[in-house]
This record gives structure tokens, sequence and C-alpha cells, in this order.
């Protein structure tokens, strides 16, 4: 299950499935935004990293079996 609401799943679920076989969900009643956007719409409460951090452990409060991941500017900086 991956926390996101900005399409992040079409970059990373195909890496995931095509390297270890994993099928990647989004998390539909998770809302990342409230933590803080990365345009600063809304303004973020704490760094980047506590921000991630925030989004995962939204996730992983979504389902009790499903391994999670979260994404922030992390991964738009990975990409550059």
């Amino acid at each position: 299950m991956l926390a996101t609401m900005h399409g992040k799943e079409t970059a990373i679920a195909p890496v995931l499935f095509g390297r270890l076989g994993l099928v990647v969900t989004t998390a539909p009643n998770i809302d990342t935004d409230a933590l803080g956007t990365f345009t600063g719409e809304i303004p973020r409460a704490g760094t980047i990293r506590e921000a991630a951090v925030a989004k995962a452990r939204l996730g992983m409060n979504e389902s009790i079996t499903a391994p999670k991941l979260a994404g922030s500017r992390l991964f738009s900086a990975a990409l550059q």
C-alpha cells in the first residue's frame, strides 16, 4: 500500500512489480495533503522527513496486513 494522493504509484508500482513482484495499491482513505503540500499551499509542521514518517504512519493505520510505503518531496528529489 502506498500512501499518496498524487499519482506516485505510476512511477513506483512498475519498478516494485518488475524487481520484486510486488503489486502496489494506494490508500484511498488517506489525505496526505493534511500533513502539508509540496507546493506550500498547506504548510508542513516539520521537516520533509517528518512528513514522510507521518505519511507512513497514516498508511500503517490504514491496513494491518499490507506492507506500506509513503512518498514526499524526497521522491521527487530522487528523480532529478
